[in-house]
């Protein structure tokens, strides 16, 4: 596995059992000076987790079974290590202030580790997925995290309390917070997803043909790309572009091209229940910030 460094700058990624980090602009690469991760399995599970700290100056990378170590950035030195599961790590994420990291597991749990203490500390163990964790995500001000699960299942926890939120049925992963800390989005079968983390509510913003993702919002909150199967096996699959304060579809490449004159969907139909005049002006407010 690889990670971009938040600026965009830079590329981490493992490369027999060392840490390559590579400018970007220049293509220029630097090399840890010892190899510092033990021998994984090969294949589609194989890869090693690298996550970047939101302000770059350090990575998080998966060394062994269940261990986790942290590497200055500039020097590739190994900073300090911790044991987080019992079984592989296969995602990991920091909080936006660079305070905790969350990792998830072949063991079916996520660890919450602050890792700004020395040495890093255990601030929850989460316990409800019935299968491997693949992916995490912390909302803005890190008091909310979602995972997604083989389960098929995304879950909202309260970090602060190490207690479950809500668990929303989803049959993809990518999870991602809107600004307002209170809305996720992710792409499945169903369409373009919003979950309303307060009521357990969700919307669909429908257009593609099949399954959705990745699904990503634009820096300025303005437009939400997606993208998806609208070909079928061995055909491209479409990229969408809509106005996310609106709904309307702005543009589509590859696939959806053949679906443009497809009847228009509405947006943000309610999967679950019925959405008031109140939900959709709050939701519009949230896209547009």
């Amino acid at each position: 596995m690889s990670d971009v460094a938040p600026d965009g700058t830079r590329v981490a990624y493992e490369w027999e059992g060392k840490i390559v980090v590579m400018d970007t602009k220049t293509g220029a690469t630097k090399v840890s000076p010892t190899a510092i991760i033990s021998a994984f399995p090969t294949g589609v599970l194989g890869g090693v987790p690298v996550c970047f700290q939101p302000d770059g100056r350090r990575l998080a990378v998966c060394t062994s079974v269940g261990e986790v170590a942290l590497l200055d950035t500039d020097s590739l030195e190994v900073l300090s290590t911790f044991k987080a599961h019992k079984n592989r790590v296969l995602c990991m994420v920091f909080s936006a202030d660079s305070r905790w990291l969350a990792t998830g597991s072949f063991d079916k749990t996520i660890r919450i580790t602050d890792v700004a203490a020395n040495p890093p500390a255990e601030v929850a163990t989460l316990r409800g997925h019935a299968g491997w964790v693949w992916v995490l995500c912390f909302s803005p001000d890190g008091s909310l995290l979602a995972s997604w699960g083989q389960d098929r299942t995304l879950r909202l926890w309260d970090t602060r309390k190490g207690s479950p939120r809500g668990v929303f049925e989803s049959d993809r992963a990518d999870p991602s917070f809107l600004s307002d800390g209170q809305t996720l989005i992710n792409g499945d079968a169903k369409g373009v997803r919003f979950w309303d983390v307060r009521s357990s509510e969700a919307w669909v913003l429908r257009g593609h043909r099949s399954f959705v993702y990745p699904v990503l919002l634009s820096p300025d909150g303005a437009t939400i790309y997606s993208g998806g199967w609208d070909g079928w096996w061995g055909q491209p699959g479409s990229l969408r572009f809509w106005d996310a304060a609106t709904g309307d579809q702005i543009a589509a490449t590859g696939a959806a091209d053949g679906w443009s004159a497809a009847p228009r969907y509405r947006w943000m139909a309610p999967v679950w229940r019925s959405q008031s005049t109140g939900g959709r002006k709050r939701r519009a407010a949230a896209l547009r910030s």
